[in-house]
């Protein structure tokens, strides 16, 4: 009767939308309901359903368990970006930061993207990323279409005689020429399309040793435009050590779609 208890009435609102944030109507959406087993040597169990979005784009499921997977959502003319599919948790036993609060003024949107769009390809790279801290700036050239993107890594270091090596301060600054960046917002994987303004040329980002959780950022996602009008995404992955200052090492990976269009949805 424990685990049952994390069944719970489960309700989401979700919306349509295309590339440029239009609503679809007629989508068929798959989605999984995750339940809690009635007993510690069960699994879980799941139950299957389907739905439609209506003229603006919105469906509502409702049910009840502990989790919701949207999976594959369907219309003629369109296709599904490659991280498109999304999972929401319920139930007591989710921490309230992790738990999908539904609130049907904000509906949670999930793209499609029209079929006879071009996706955004990747581009050549250095894609492995090792580097000291507090040294040379490290230029990435990105072409040959893109620009240069150097980047400014910098770390505090405690003073001699310390007795507690951990926290660090750490952050690094990325410098763009030839492009602007804006930060895709945490946790929305959505490959909806690029803004068409707001880019900036510097960014920092990092984590303070004061900070909890103390953040690695093992990724962090970007939006880009080109000084010639072209978007894309960058990927950046940074394995920053708490314990000591040894290295940093990392992976940095981007996709443009030349055609100008703001769709970034590419290949895995």
């Amino acid at each position: 009767m424990l685990l049952e208890a994390d069944n719970v009435p489960i309700q989401f609102y979700g919306r349509m939308v295309d590339q440029d944030g239009n609503p679809l109507a007629g989508v068929n959406i798959t989605y999984g309901i995750t339940k809690a087993p009635v007993a510690l040597w069960t699994n879980n169990l799941y139950e299957n359903g389907n739905c439609l979005s209506g003229p603006d784009g919105v469906f509502v499921i409702n049910a009840d368990g502990k989790g919701l997977a949207i999976g594959k959502m369907g219309k003629s003319g369109y296709r599904i970006p490659a991280n498109g599919m999304r999972e929401f948790s319920y139930g007591p036993s989710v921490s309230p930061s992790s738990r999908h609060h539904p609130d049907p003024s904000r509906p949670v949107e999930l793209l499609l993207v029209r079929a006879d769009l071009p996706k955004a390809e990747s581009i050549p790279i250095q894609e492995r990323l090792s580097f000291a801290w507090n040294v040379s700036p490290i230029a990435l050239p990105l072409v040959p279409k893109v620009g240069t993107l150097t980047l400014v890594p910098t770390r505090s270091i405690p003073a001699p005689g310390g007795t507690t090596r951990s926290g660090f301060d750490w952050s690094v600054e990325l410098r763009c020429a030839g492009f602007g960046l804006i930060p895709r917002p945490h946790g929305d994987n959505t490959a909806r399309a690029a803004p068409e303004s707001g880019y900036q040329s510097v960014i920092r980002y990092g984590s303070l040793g004061n900070s909890n959780p103390w953040q690695s950022f093992p990724k962090t996602t970007f939006f880009f435009k080109t000084t010639t009008g072209m978007y894309g995404e960058m990927e950046l992955i940074l394995y920053v050590d708490r314990a000591d200052n040894r290295p940093a090492n990392g992976t940095i990976h981007a996709w443009l779609n030349q055609s100008g269009g703001r769709n970034v949805d590419h290949d895995p």
